[in-house]
């Protein structure tokens, strides 16, 4: 499953914008205001940390050598990356993975 980061961070936000008018909605509809602006709160609290975590541990498995390789072999004008025989083993491995045609082992 390849979740689509940009889509979620678009949903988020619009529900914030949208927080103000949907409070004023429930308080009309005789939901407490107390308990409304408790939830409301709950979300942007929740909508502010998730916006700082997620990037950040997303950041933090896309930075790795192997991801960094990955996408230096995935851009049209490299026509090859060529692997040393004393790689660390997860770069060696892109050698051997067929999916990184263009990652080949150092001869």
């Amino acid at each position: 499953m390849n979740i689509q980061w940009s889509v979620v961070w678009s949903v988020l936000r619009t529900l914030l914008v949208a927080g103000g008018p949907v409070a004023t909605l429930l308080i009309a509809l005789g939901f407490p205001p107390v308990e409304v602006s408790t939830w409301l709160g709950i979300g942007l609290a929740a909508v502010g940390v998730l916006s700082v975590l997620v990037p950040g541990i997303i950041g933090a498995f896309t930075h790795t050598d192997k991801a960094k390789i990955a996408s230096v072999a995935a851009l049209p004008d490299v026509a090859k990356v060529e692997v040393v025989p004393t790689a660390k083993p997860e770069i060696a491995a892109l050698a051997e993975d067929n999916n990184q045609p263009k990652v080949v082992k150092q001869e």
